[in-house]
């Protein structure tokens, strides 16, 4: 019986077709068709069957903006198989509350939901999020929950504990086809929120650690561009989501399928040096003086915790190392942290994230070496201040034990963005 209504479907599809249309919302009696196209209230997105491009032969169900001449995916659902240009397509909801894509009575791709909901529909916001809802307009999917080479104003990266999902970008196979690429954007898993960029399971680039803050003149697209980025770090999620103020602009992140680049951040130039020269120095001094940093800094005079002479050396603008060796607690202050850090010797260096939903609170602790710290010019963000492990004043209480008499070993090297002039 489902087969044949598909087939009545695609006959009345053929006979009846005439002009296009632009819908506002897909319900299980109302669909979109190959010339139709499915627009948010104010025209900024529309949904709807589009080559990539100039390459043509391909056809993708996908988001893009309307008033742009060229084309702009931000959004494809069916990455992996492209449609063919001669078949007949067809987005609908069928029971019980799924959106399926069919071409030539074949299903391409569909939300895939479980969840059983009568009398969904789908609907195009002005935000560029495909939205599934349910008679109550509860949302049962969203396209937002799966990003592809675009990251737009409100789309979230992250983890989604409770359902355990991973909002990250991928990058596009090239610039004309969709197919997933080799480049990854995400978060790491591991104790504290760490985006980095992938290509296959090397790691590229760091981000740094997350919290609220807001930028101004740091993107590539305009120099008065002010967006603002919130967090959120608790046992359900782990999300960084920006925005941008002022809405009549478009704005968009994309990771380059080329070079795995985001598109921010241009007009800089990148040198390192070693944190403090008075307490740090090249571990390959020849290597470093040709620009290959590689090997980091390490520390004039080596810390000997066991006798109790070390203390904290603070640092201010400073982009948070590599967490991948770190331990977080959402509820310390930052007293309780700095004691924590005191009872182990491998523990390098102490930071309060200064998250907005944490009211203050967390302690976030690294151990071993610190990798992949960058500084920042006055006026290029808030950032946490960042304690690292000295040896100028006692580092402990008098008379406190201390767990571990080993010697750690630790290197920090930086990099300094600056403007090009």
């Amino acid at each position: 019986m489902e087969v044949a209504a598909i087939f009545l479907l695609f006959c009345l599809l053929l006979v009846h077709k005439t002009h296009a249309a632009e819908l506002n919302t897909i319900s299980d009696s109302r669909f979109l068709t190959d010339q139709d196209t499915l627009v948010s209230d104010t025209g900024i997105f529309e949904l709807g069957f589009f080559t990539s491009s100039s390459y043509e032969k391909n056809i993708y169900l996908g988001i893009r903006y309307k008033k742009i001449h060229v084309t702009t995916l931000v959004w494809v659902a069916n990455r992996e198989q492209p449609l063919a240009r001669a078949s007949a397509h067809v987005l609908k909801i069928t029971e019980p509350g799924i959106l399926v894509l069919l071409s030539n009575m074949t299903m391409i791709w569909s939300s895939n939901m479980t969840t059983e909901s009568m009398n969904a529909t789908a609907k195009l916001y002005d935000t560029g999020n495909l939205v599934l809802m349910d008679q109550h307009e509860k949302v049962i999917w969203q396209s937002f929950d799966y990003p592809t080479e675009h990251w737009l104003p409100g789309m979230k990266i992250g983890n989604d504990y409770l359902r355990g999902k991973e909002w990250h970008l991928s990058s596009w196979e090239s610039s004309q086809h969709p197919l997933v690429g080799e480049f990854i954007w995400g978060v790491e898993k591991h104790r504290y929120p760490d985006d980095k960029l992938k290509q296959g399971s090397e790691v590229k680039f760091r981000g740094g650690l997350w919290k609220n803050l807001r930028f101004k003149g740091v993107s590539s697209f305009t120099r008065n561009l002010t967006i603002t980025y919130n967090v959120t770090v608790n046992e359900k999620e782990a999300s960084f989501v920006y925005n941008y103020e002022k809405s009549s602009t478009l704005v968009r992140i994309t990771l380059s399928s080329s070079s795995g680049n985001l598109k921010v951040g241009a007009g800089l130039k990148v040198s390192c040096v070693c944190l403090d020269d008075k307490r740090f120095v090249p571990r390959n001094k020849k290597a470093w003086e040709m620009g290959d940093w590689t090997d980091g800094c390490v520390r004039r005079t080596p810390l000997e915790c066991k006798n109790g002479s070390e203390t904290f050396i603070k640092y201010s603008n400073v982009k948070l190392p590599d967490t991948y060796n770190s331990w977080f607690n959402m509820s310390m202050n930052m007293q309780e942290c700095k004691a924590q850090c005191l009872e182990n010797c491998s523990c390098m260096a102490y930071a309060n994230p200064e998250y907005t939903s944490l009211e203050g609170r967390g302690c976030l602790l690294w151990f071993g070496e610190l990798v992949d710290l960058r500084v920042f010019p006055e006026g290029k963000g808030v950032f946490p201040t960042f304690s690292i492990s000295g040896s100028q004043d006692q580092r402990y209480e008098k008379g406190k034990s201390r767990p571990f008499e080993k010697l750690p070993f630790n290197y920090v090297c930086v990099c300094i963005e600056e403007q090009k002039e």
